[in-house]
C-alpha cells in the first residue's frame, strides 16, 4: 500500500502496489499514521542499510527514533506486544514477541557506529 506524506501527517491510499494517483479526490478515504519530523525521517533512512543487513522486515515493526547526545538511535519494536508485556512500564529491552532492533548513529553525519538485536 503506497504511503504519501502531507503536511507531515503520512497517509495510507489505496491502490496498486508501486503506483501512486496523480491527483487524491478530495473525497477519498484517508488514515493519518502519524507525524515524523525531517530528522526522524533521515535518521530511519541512515539506519537502512544497517537495518536491511539483518533482514529485518519493517512492515512488522514500528520506529521509534530518540536523541542520545552525540548520537541518534533509530529503535524498532516488533509490532504485536508480548501478553506479559501490554501494560509493563519501565521495561528494558523488548516488549514484542519478537527482538527489537537499534541502529545508533553519529548526530553529525547519521554514518551507523552500531546495530544490535534486543532482547
Amino acid at each position: 500500500m503506497p504511503v504519501l506524506l502531507m503536511g507531515g501527517a503520512a497517509y495510507a491510499q489505496q491502490g496498486s502496489p508501486g503506483t501512486l494517483p496523480e491527483q487524491i479526490p478530495p473525497t477519498a478515504q484517508r488514515t493519518p499514521m502519524g507525524h515524523i519530523s525531517g530528522i526522524a525521517l533521515a535518521a530511519i533512512l541512515a539506519a537502512m542499510p544497517e537495518i536491511q543487513k539483518f533482514g529485518m522486515d519493517v512492515k512488522d515493526y514500528n520506529f521509534r527514533v530518540s536523541d542520545a547526545g552525540d548520537y541518534i538511535v533509530v529503535f524498532l519494536e516488533y509490532k504485536e506486544l508480548h501478553p506479559a508485556m501490554k501494560n509493563a512500564t519501565g521495561v528494558r529491552g523488548s516488549r514484542g514477541l519478537r527482538p527489537s532492533f537499534s541502529v545508533a548513529l553519529e548526530k553529525a553525519s547519521l554514518k551507523p557506529v552500531r546495530a544490535n538485536f534486543v532482547r
